[in-house]
């Protein structure tokens, strides 16, 4: 009876501990998901939040942001014309296009939106023709010069704000950095640009302009946030043009600097 009573009890003993190490195991495994579902929530607390109005750049205002000029000033006996029929005598071109080409042309991209996820970019492209030195008989006595005005602002000193003009032969990328602006609190990327024509460029014919010649150059402004954190309540235009240069207080570079390489 003795030997009997000891292993029911060593058996009982032997059950016990099962259960005690089983209960174990599932107490460590709820505290482990416990734990890595509290670290999960810090995590998700500390992302970036969702960009709700996202930076977008946007032709004028009500689509009013654009002005193409007739006739084409540099390329037409009359200049502006104003008061004359500039057809009645040659040269005289005329712009098809909506690319910037008479030294009047303008355009103004407004921002909308304002927030830039981490990582994220934003911008505009627009065109434009511009002069270049040349053998061509028919265009290499014409130049035009240009000009162009960005003024973006943010909370962050740390955005890239660029503006770049392309073209067959070459591109010149402007670099914008940030002015901390005591008044605003804010920083300020602006930038005046001059663009006298551009260097080792490939005249070409622009079609149903009556004989015009002209650069194609592409312009390609953005703005990108490269730190890991969202940023909020960006602004600003991106100008082209004499009347926006000369309204932001840009002043006109003496000596005039090289074309753009």
């Amino acid at each position: 009876m003795a030997k009997k009573s000891t292993k029911t009890k060593s058996r009982a003993k032997s059950k016990q501990n099962r259960w005690y190490k089983q209960n174990n195991l599932f107490r460590l495994t709820f505290v482990l998901a416990f734990a890595i579902a509290g670290v999960i929530t810090i995590l998700l607390s500390h992302a970036a939040p969702p960009i709700k109005s996202p930076l977008t750049f946007q032709d004028g205002i009500s689509n009013s942001g654009k002005h193409i000029a007739q006739p084409v000033d540099w390329l037409t006996w009359c200049g502006d014309c104003v008061s004359t029929s500039y057809t009645s005598q040659n040269p005289w071109v005329t712009n098809p296009t909506t690319c910037m080409w008479d030294t009047d042309d303008w355009f103004e991209y407004v921002s909308s939106g304002g927030g830039l996820a981490a990582g994220a970019s934003a911008g505009m492209k627009d065109c434009s023709y511009e002069s270049t030195s040349g053998s061509d008989p028919n265009v290499s006595q014409h130049s035009v010069i240009h000009a162009a005005y960005t003024d973006i602002t943010a909370p962050s000193p740390n955005l890239q704000v660029s503006e770049t003009f392309s073209w067959a032969g070459g591109s010149h990328t402007f670099s914008f950095s940030s002015v901390f602006n005591t008044t605003t609190k804010r920083y300020d990327y602006r930038q005046c640009m001059f663009i006298d024509g551009v260097a080792n460029g490939t005249w070409a014919s622009i079609p149903d302009s009556n004989g015009g010649y002209g650069v194609p150059v592409t312009i390609t402004a953005t703005v990108v946030n490269p730190t890991s954190r969202s940023v909020s309540n960006i602004g600003g235009s991106i100008q082209y043009g004499w009347q926006q240069f000369g309204a932001a207080g840009c002043q006109t570079p003496s000596p005039f600097p090289p074309p753009l390489s």
